[in-house]
């Protein structure tokens, strides 16, 4: 029977079934229908754009908890003979790769080192230690663990 079949095939002339594509409507894309996001209270609350704003600032709280580094820590720190830099975390926020220089929530790094990371802010320095633990932040002021003042 197989036989059959392929001797069939091997008779019969080839015939191209032509397809009549002048009939066919054209493809439309589908439309991307984007949630609606919630609306968040904090960024309404603080405009974006406005003169006085600047960075880190969340409110007009005496004391916010970048006041004081509490909840930032140093993961680690790569040091050279022409460069340092450090890698920061902060509560709520990716880490970051900073060097001196640059700044972070309004401090300035200072300098880097193997062990510690130097900030420094309206004359106030504070040091926090490569690789200790932050501390949770807190709203009257206080200081997190690994932050020395000199």
């Amino acid at each position: 029977m197989l036989a059959l079949a392929l001797g069939a095939q091997l008779v019969l002339p080839y015939t191209d079934v032509q397809v009549d594509v002048g009939g066919l409507a054209p493809r439309r894309p589908r439309l991307v229908t984007v949630p609606l996001l919630p609306e968040y209270p904090t960024i309404l609350r603080i405009p974006l754009f406005t003169p006085d704003r600047h960075p880190g600032e969340i409110g007009a709280g005496a004391t916010s908890a970048s006041d004081t580094l509490a909840g930032y820590a140093v993961l680690g720190a790569a040091v050279s003979r022409s460069a340092a830099t450090a890698v920061v975390s902060a509560p709520g926020v990716a880490p970051k790769t900073v060097k001196p220089g640059d700044l972070l929530e309004g401090w300035r790094v200072v300098s880097v080192s193997r062990s510690r990371v130097t900030f420094e802010r309206k004359g106030e320095r504070r040091d926090l230690a490569v690789g200790a633990q932050p501390q949770a932040p807190s709203g009257a002021g206080g200081q997190a663990p690994q932050a020395d003042v000199q």
